[in-house]
């Protein structure tokens, strides 16, 4: 969704230009502006596309405060993301390309594609700062933390022979059971630090956005 919108950005980034040189508004306001205007929408859009999940699926409401925070953290990230790249470049199809490009990185290292363990060393740093990662970790261990499954028994007892998907009885025994598979999830995951660090990605690009428009004054 944002990549559509960094050619509005582009657009909008003209007008900002033409109207701060005549003397209407400063850079200070029209970030504060943007950022009183998208926090709020962004919140009420992850409500409403997470909403279903809960009214209609059935997911344990337990950890819906931390889900609906940190799907909307990520959502903030991402139009962070396009604010800064709509005024990076001249053109916005330079724009969009970068922000595919990044997008498309981000979800190769999300930890649910490919095991951590499996990234050479060289590139492994991108993981621990992919908001796509952090996010997809918290909401993992938002939902399972709580959650208590039948047909397991007290050791697996009651597992069907075969091949079955049956990774534990409570929701951080599924998690560890989780991680021999994909190193990125575990029971000891520190869900609200990732989300925090998310939302800290996400004002480090609003300051970039804010040195960016300051120049072109």
């Amino acid at each position: 969704m944002s990549v559509v919108v960094i050619a509005v950005y582009n657009l909008d980034f003209l007008v900002y230009v033409k109207e701060v040189r005549n003397g209407l508004y400063s850079p200070a306001a029209y970030m504060i502006a943007q950022m009183s205007i998208m926090v709020p929408c962004l919140l009420a859009l992850s409500f409403f596309a997470l909403s279903p999940l809960y009214a209609v699926v059935g997911y344990s409401w337990q950890g819906a405060l931390g889900i609906w925070l940190a799907h909307a953290a990520v959502m903030l990230f991402s139009e962070c993301l396009a604010q800064l790249l709509g005024v990076c470049f001249g053109h916005f199809l330079f724009g969009m390309v970068a922000y595919v490009g990044i997008s498309f990185v981000a979800f190769l290292q999300c930890g649910a594609i490919v095991s951590v363990s499996s990234i050479v060393w060289p590139l492994r740093w991108i993981h621990y700062v992919d908001p796509w990662n952090l996010c997809l970790r918290a909401m993992v261990k938002f939902d399972f933390q709580h959650e208590v499954f039948e047909g397991y028994g007290e050791k697996g007892e009651l597992c069907a022979g075969g091949f079955s998907l049956c990774l534990g009885r409570e929701g951080p025994d599924v998690l560890d059971t989780l991680g021999f598979a994909l190193s990125g999830f575990d029971a000891d995951m520190a869900a609200w630090a990732n989300v925090g660090v998310v939302v800290c990605l996400a004002l480090a690009l609003k300051a970039a956005q804010y040195v960016v428009i300051l120049r072109s004054r």
